[in-house]
């Protein structure tokens, strides 16, 4: 195969995995080196191609390579785009690097342009070499996904990283084909510059092949790290974090982190993982003012430069009190609860809402008496009236069940299957009458329904159960279509929802939703007690 076979090959492969990307017209950011002037020539007559040059002004000489490249659009008949910035004034009023400003600088310029020119993917000439530089400063930096240059990134496609830079200066060198060097690049002064003339053939004389040890590694790590973020997306929300591999924490962690706008430290990251393994509600101050808050294996971060979303009280609750102001919490302020009338601030605190939070929470009050209070759940005065949780109530008509399962000796589970706020059907646990293992609570509940509904898919129904479902009664959910399932106590030995594996974050045909806890004290104490007689 010719280096131009093998360049084609690796952009169709890069272009059709996921999303596939048609490629009629490609934009090849051309600076005039040898990289990207010899990917110009090894994919002309194989792809349409539009060419774009940024000058960053970062040199005297700059103007001439940009000259250079020009030249070499018009004599290749091409389509170009061509700009020149003042990166370093840009960096300075950015606040940013020189480095980070040139990139953000270069990327938003190829974006534009082949938006511009209708190309259908930006192409750039990153080679092994510069894949083994990246590794290996991200190591040295402590960086803790050492995945090198990722080879597509959207729309922008680098299709020589499995390609060494002697080998493209030897195909422009055997055409007699011309490129301009960059006389930036041999000042060492630069981290980049100093590990690819000093350290990089320092190691290749101890190891040889260093470089490409150092690409392959990029290889393997990208597409492990790949996996585990595929599987970090698949943590339901509501989950417990203390329970998923220390891999997996900490790309939950740094999703979170990063979503609240805070600066991603390992210190920090480390410091909230161990307290996901706690019992005790943990605090970390994290960067720029920001806190993280872990409890019952759950993390809220609280940034007061970006803070959340407020709730909005429902509509209904504005009409029933038109008189009423939406604010924040004042000083005086008071809220009827079921317990009699309370401090606000009180009644925060007995709801554990951490205190960065009370200043920034709506509430809807009358003068000083608080109606709403803006929380997940929300808190509601009496004289509101709770709505009552169609949930609530079908696990209590659950647990009833599971009494029942109980006073027959039988291992203590519950289950109704729920449409809207009606109980369509119940089931209790019948094994051991029965000698048949597959006589649990919720395959009863589950055919009963579908009889009453004469249909097998519950699309509509909410299964709620005492226990976690096994993967039998899961599977059985997952074939009906049940909507939503909804359970109280955690199945540490076969549960299908966590307590063994959570089999929801497979790709199966069906999604539902999952609400775990509900009562979760009632249903634990009744099955501790009856193994308790049982033992």
């Amino acid at each position: 195969m010719t280096l131009e076979q093998g360049v084609k090959r690796q952009l169709e492969a890069l272009a059709g995995s996921k999303p596939r990307l048609e490629l009629h017209n490609v934009l090849i950011a051309v600076s005039g080196g040898a990289d990207s002037v010899a990917l110009l020539h090894l994919l002309r007559g194989q792809v349409d191609i539009a060419i774009a040059h940024l000058d960053h002004g970062l040199r005297e000489s700059s103007s001439t390579d940009a000259e250079f490249v020009a030249d070499l659009a018009y004599s290749l008949k091409l389509p170009y785009a061509t700009e020149r910035v003042d990166v370093q004034q840009i960096a300075f009023q950015r606040r940013w690097s020189v480095e980070d400003a040139a990139r953000r600088v270069r990327y938003g310029f190829l974006t534009r342009s082949a938006k511009r020119l209708g190309c259908d993917a930006i192409l750039t000439a990153h080679t092994l070499n510069d894949n083994s530089e990246t590794v290996l400063l991200q190591l040295l930096r402590g960086t803790a996904r050492a995945t090198g240059i990722t080879a597509r990134r959207d729309r922008v496609l680098r299709p020589l990283l499995g390609v060494t830079k002697p080998e493209l200066v030897a195909y422009l060198s055997e055409r007699g084909l011309t490129w301009r060097e960059d006389i930036s690049n041999s000042d060492q002064r630069f981290t980049r510059n100093w590990l690819r003339h000093s350290v990089l053939p320092l190691l290749e004389t101890r190891f040889p092949g260093a470089a490409l040890a150092l690409s392959r590694h990029a290889q393997i790590a990208s597409t492990e790290d790949a996996l585990l973020e595929d599987w970090a997306s698949r943590v339901p929300d509501g989950f417990d974090w203390h329970l998923e591999g220390e891999a997996i924490q900490r790309r939950l962690i740094r999703r979170s982190l990063e979503a609240a706008g805070v600066r991603v430290d390992f210190a920090h990251l480390e410091a909230l993982r161990a307290a996901l393994n706690s019992t005790r509600s943990t605090r970390v101050s994290l960067s720029g003012g920001a806190t993280g808050l872990v409890r019952a294996g759950q993390l809220k971060i609280f940034n007061p430069t970006q803070p959340a979303k407020p709730l909005e009280p429902p509509s209904e609750l504005l009409e029933r009190f038109p008189n009423a102001a939406l604010r924040t919490r004042a000083a005086g302020d008071t809220i009827e609860l079921t317990g009699g009338t309370k401090k606000l601030s009180a009644a925060l605190i007995d709801r554990k809402v951490p205190r960065e939070w009370r200043d920034t929470l709506r509430v809807l009050a009358v003068d000083s008496e608080i109606l709403w209070v803006g929380l997940e759940p929300p808190m509601l005065s009496v004289r509101v009236g709770s709505p009552t949780d169609p949930e609530v109530s079908a696990m209590l008509e659950a647990l009833q069940l599971a009494q029942s399962a109980f006073d027959a000796g039988e291992v203590p589970v519950g289950a109704v299957v729920l449409r809207g706020t009606q109980i369509l059907s119940r089931g209790r646990n019948r094994s051991k009458a029965s000698g048949d293992m597959t006589q649990h609570a919720e395959l009863e509940a589950i055919r009963d329904a579908a009889a009453q509904l004469g249909t097998p898919y519950l699309t509509d129904c909410t299964l709620v159960v005492t226990l976690e479902p096994c993967l039998m009664c899961l599977g059985a959910a997952l074939e009906a279509r049940v909507a939503r399932i909804v359970y109280a106590a955690p199945n540490p030995k076969n549960g299908a929802l966590g307590g063994v594996i959570d089999a929801t974050r497979g790709t199966w045909i069906h999604h539902l939703t999952v609400r775990r806890g509900l009562l979760e004290q009632q249903s634990s104490a009744l099955l501790s007690r009856f193994f308790a007689l049982l033992r």
